[in-house]
């Protein structure tokens, strides 16, 4: 993407999550080593056998964010996930009735473009991935896609743009029709893992859940208001509803402008809420400069699958060393002295 704010560090060596290359009709799920390695381990559905064959785990074992079940249940349905083209493009997911319990998801996503401008530039490629979100280590990757584009639209780029898209080979990727995809084809696609992996139907709870909510249940900041026909009265027979895919990454806000005015079918699956990076970063360097300026350096690549795992490795390198424990967290909020919600 060129020139959003990103915010890095520069003194540690970055730990680089590699995405696994995907074997034929199948994405390989990211089971990071929390020991050390960095190493991918690649697993796939033959690994662990039939997902209908493993009794499901009951709402406490789910709630309770055991690893083991997320990463089985992740590395089943990752593995039925999507095909490769013979050009190495992402092509149409194939439809799976196993779901992945993926504790709050999260979609990383970013963009690359011509400018910034969503009203006057154009997307050039978009890659997706979906982590769990209490583990950022349990990843799937998902569509990575050059946009095809034409040499009226390229020649429309800044300098800076002409510069990174054509050391990245994405302007002559965008140029080639046998390596690139129509802006309507990338949006489907990307829709279809979205679809996938977004948390799945639940009933409604009150007043919070209207407007569907991103998969915690309280999404009411008045940005989703209660309609005249909808009403927290527990008369009312429970209501099923459908949550918004939580997206994340660094300025995420500028991607999910381009969405908007690009890709609406996109946008409408996902939540108004976002998890920036580049928020973390700014806080960080305010509030704990030696954090800030030890984050993992970044590739810089302007490659969109690759900014999207600089993103994960950098929010995971804060959540480790900027956040107190569970045990920490609830004695500090005693202390405060304020009511739960919910």
């Amino acid at each position: 993407m060129p020139r959003k704010k990103k915010s890095s560090g520069s003194s540690k060596p970055k730990a680089a999550a590699t995405v696994a290359a995907a074997t034929t009709n199948k994405f390989a799920a990211l089971l990071l080593d929390k020991e050390g390695s960095r190493e991918p381990e690649t697993k796939t559905e033959e690994d662990f056998g039939s997902f209908e064959s493993r009794p499901a785990s009951n709402k406490g074992e789910e709630e309770s964010g055991k690893k083991g079940d997320a990463e089985e249940d992740v590395a089943a349905s990752a593995a039925a996930a999507a095909t490769t083209s013979p050009t190495g493009r992402t092509s149409t997911p194939t439809p799976t009735s196993t779901t992945p319990r993926l504790r709050k998801p999260l979609f990383w996503l970013d963009l690359e473009m011509t400018g910034l401008d969503p009203s006057t530039d154009s997307i050039l490629e978009i890659a997706v991935l979906v982590s769990d979100g209490l583990d950022l280590d349990v990843r799937i990757p998902g569509p990575s896609l050059a946009i095809s584009a034409s040499e009226e639209t390229l020649r429309s780029m800044n300098a800076w743009c002409v510069d990174a898209h054509g050391k990245s080979g994405l302007t002559a990727k965008c140029l080639d029709g046998e390596r690139s995809v129509p802006l309507e084809e990338a949006e489907r696609l990307v829709c279809e893992f979205v679809e996938r992996h977004r948390p799945p139907p639940r009933e409604a709870r009150g007043r919070a859940d209207v407007g569907g909510g991103n998969g915690n249940g309280n999404d009411d900041d008045g940005k989703n208001p209660p309609s005249s026909s909808s009403s927290s009265s527990p008369s009312l027979p429970p209501r099923i509803v459908q949550d918004r895919a939580t997206l994340a990454g660094n300025s995420i806000h500028v991607d999910f402008s381009f969405l908007r005015r690009h890709m609406p079918r996109l946008a409408s699956l996902c939540s108004h809420r976002l998890v920036d990076v580049s928020s973390f970063a700014e806080v960080a360097r305010r509030w704990h400069p030696n954090a800030f300026y030890s984050a993992p350096s970044k590739q810089n690549a302007h490659e969109a699958m690759k900014d999207v795992c600089d993103s994960i490795d950098e929010l995971k390198f804060y959540k480790e060393v900027m956040f107190k424990s569970a045990g920490e967290v609830t004695k500090a909020v005693a202390r405060t002295g304020n009511p739960r919600r919910g």
